[in-house]
């Protein structure tokens, strides 16, 4: 049953590639875009979603890398990558936490602006 439920749960965020305006007007697509804080702070405090937690970071992951890389010119940025996953993850799931209405994408970026001010 458990299976199942996770597997819907994952059909859904891969199939719902919903696309939403950016600040700048970038199309953003996929989970991040449009799945908000609040569901990703209870997915990551249950142990037993760790599965819909990972697949959300990993989207943000994708996020700040394409951030690094795009928008610098010949220098490419190394925003985040001074710290663990885990950190990353604590960090990202306390952001969200502060504003469960904003879509992760928004406390990804959020994250991503703190961090590169601070030089990590």
């Amino acid at each position: 049953m458990r299976i199942r439920a996770t597997a819907a749960t994952l059909l859904l965020l891969v199939c719902s590639l919903t696309a939403v305006q950016a600040r700048d007007a970038t199309v953003l697509i996929g989970p991040g875009a449009y799945i908000d804080c609040k569901l990703y702070v209870d997915l990551a405090r249950d142990v037993r979603s760790w599965q819909e937690a990972d697949f959300l970071f990993n989207w943000v992951m994708g996020y700040f890398s394409a951030r690094n890389m795009f928008g610098h010119g010949d220098h490419p940025l190394t925003v985040g990558s001074s710290l663990s996953p885990d950190a990353l993850k604590s960090m990202l799931t306390d952001q969200c936490a502060e504003e469960p209405t904003w879509p992760v994408v928004r406390a990804a970026d959020a994250l991503y602006t703190k961090l590169e001010a601070k030089g990590l």
